[in-house]
């Protein structure tokens, strides 16, 4: 621990700010799956949009190292969102759940509170 003073003049780590964000995102994503297990698109289109604001930030404090994947998440975000808004919500909420699942692995990252696995 360091006093307070002395940790407000610390610079915040670009890959550690970028990864909090994803992190949101990813829960945004899983939050998404469930307002579409729920049947409401609305809900969920709005939180796909939470999510794509959190990678967007991230994509303008990351490391070049991190960018490509973190354009990929944007991408299938924005894909994710738009086929919230026609497709059975089912079949939406388990490919959104598949995919919050995968990047959670790919990362390292295991969800210790989500029973859905």
């Amino acid at each position: 621990m360091v006093p307070g003073d002395e940790a407000a003049g610390r610079v915040v780590d670009p890959t550690v700010q970028s990864e909090v964000l994803f992190q949101e995102a990813q829960q945004a994503k899983r939050r998404a799956s469930e307002a579409l297990e729920q049947g409401d698109r609305q809900a969920s289109v709005g939180l796909f949009a939470d999510a794509e604001d959190n990678i967007g930030q991230a994509l303008s404090v990351a490391p070049s190292e991190l960018l490509a994947d973190l354009q990929q998440e944007q991408s299938d975000l924005t894909g994710m969102r738009q086929q919230a808004t026609w497709d059975d919500t089912s079949r939406a909420s388990k490919m959104t759940r598949a995919s919050y699942h995968e990047r959670n692995r790919k990362r390292g990252r295991v969800d210790p509170g989500d029973c859905h696995q």
